[in-house]
């Protein structure tokens, strides 16, 4: 009997040891299916994150070019607004520029030619155009300001302007030959000079 309760003994402490390692070896498993399970649910909320992101990018960068869209028609719609005004400003006037240019054509003296002939969105007249000085050196500006004198007595053409006066003049080289440059403003709006 003795050899009986040994081996019974034994035998306690193997089932024991089995089962200490059995349970051992299913906390081993279960702590793995945890890790797992974390690890995947980590992975799944790090895509779902990322494509959120993608998708929060892309929103950003079409907004940034809506914005970028919108600063080019606020652009666009103020160029249009500057030639409506002037239009309107030349429609209010109730003058035609034809015949206003017609009238100058008609008051430039033959040593005076213009090069340029503009209306500014405030609707001025700017003129630019260069002129042969007399031979007398101390007759250069005579040209010039007979001219404007010209402009401002003929009241067919003057009566839709405020003001008319002479911009830079600057002496120019052409073919070996001392010409002027000049400009002139011609600012629309009611005449108040006499």
């Amino acid at each position: 009997m003795n050899i009986n309760l040994i081996i019974g003994e034994d035998l306690s402490k193997r089932d024991r040891r089995k089962t200490v390692i059995k349970n051992c070896l299913i906390a081993v498993f279960f702590f793995s299916i945890l890790i797992f399970a974390t690890n995947l649910y980590c992975d799944i909320t790090i895509k779902v994150k990322k494509d959120k992101f993608k998708g929060m990018e892309a929103r950003y960068r079409k907004n940034r070019d809506l914005v970028r869209e919108v600063a080019q028609l606020k652009e666009e719609i103020d160029r249009i607004k500057a030639e409506t005004t002037l239009i309107e400003t030349s429609l209010y006037k109730n003058f035609l520029w034809s015949e206003k240019i017609l009238n100058l054509s008609k008051m430039i003296p033959d040593q005076i030619w213009l090069s340029l002939i503009k209306v500014t969105p405030k609707g001025d007249m700017v003129l630019r155009g260069y002129f042969l000085p007399p031979e007398a050196k101390d007759m250069t500006l005579t040209i010039l300001n007979d001219f404007i004198k010209k402009l401002q007595e003929n009241s067919e053409f003057v009566n839709d302007f405020s003001e008319v006066s002479l911009g830079n003049v600057r002496s120019v080289s052409l073919k070996g030959r001392n010409i002027f440059e000049f400009t002139i403003t011609m600012v629309t709006g009611e005449k108040t000079w006499q």
